[in-house]
Parts: structure tokens; sequence; C-alpha cells
């Protein structure tokens, strides 16, 4: 099973933290925290055997068209999405554009 772990990418340009109650709006007084909590879920299934794929579209720039290749180019079985209140809406934007992508 490929499975494909992915810290959505920023939602017009805003660029949002998702990580534990760190959840917030990068800015001139927060800095880009690391998706640990996609990290450590991945680790855990790749020592079950899965074949796992993580990308931080926030860290990496990645944009909507660059996670959309990227995620037609890799055909996942199942998607974990980091998501927060905050960016809800481009987030369930996202889940939906893979769904899509996936035939899922």
């Amino acid at each position: 099973m490929r499975i494909f772990f992915v810290n959505p990418p920023a939602d017009e340009g805003i660029k949002q933290v998702r990580e534990g109650r760190c959840m917030q709006r990068m800015g001139a007084w927060t800095a880009l925290w690391t998706p640990v909590s996609l990290a450590y879920c991945a680790a855990l299934c790749r020592k079950e055997g899965f074949e796992v794929r993580i990308v931080d579209c926030i860290a990496e720039e990645i944009d909507f068209t660059g996670l959309e290749r990227m995620t037609g180019e890799y055909r996942p079985d199942l998607i974990i999405l980091n998501t927060i209140t905050a960016s809800i809406v481009s987030d369930l934007s996202t889940a939906d554009m893979i769904k899509e992508q996936t035939g899922g």
C-alpha cells in the first residue's frame, strides 16, 4: 500500500503552521515548523512495511498544481492531510483535488 502524507500548499500565498497548538500564519514572529506529526505517522507506517512519501508543500513551496502533479505520479492508495481550522476551506479543496486526481 502506498501512503502519501501531505502538508497542503499555502492558500493565496498565506503560509500556515499546521503543527500542534502552533496553528498560525507564518510571519515576522513565527518560524517554519516542520510537520512532525506527519513524519511520526509516516515513520510508523514505513516500519510496518508500507510504502510512504511525505511532502511539506509550505517548506518546499509547492503549489496546488505541483501537488496535483506529484499525486498523479505517485498514485497513492491512502492520503493523510495535515489540516487546521484557519485553512480548512483550502485544505478541503486540496482533499477534493486529490480525490479527483486519484479516482477515489
